[in-house]
């Protein structure tokens, strides 16, 4: 599924976001490394959400000089 269907299927409240990382194909491997390194055998919505936050300020970081 493309990424844009995927969002789009978010914002229509047909998926939670721990579908779309989980659909993502460039955000679930990193996304299972993180759930298994901080003990989560059950994820939720709720861990996708802190995730993606870390996520994205990893990419940021990464970014600066």
């Amino acid at each position: 599924m493309e990424e844009m269907e995927l969002i789009h299927k978010v914002e229509n409240g047909e998926l939670d976001m721990l579908g779309y990382v989980m659909l993502n194909p460039e955000l679930k491997e990193p996304f299972s490394d993180y759930a298994r390194g901080n003990g989560i055998t059950c994820p939720t919505a709720a861990d996708t959400v802190r995730f993606l936050k870390e996520y994205e300020e990893r990419l940021y970081q990464e970014l600066l000089p």
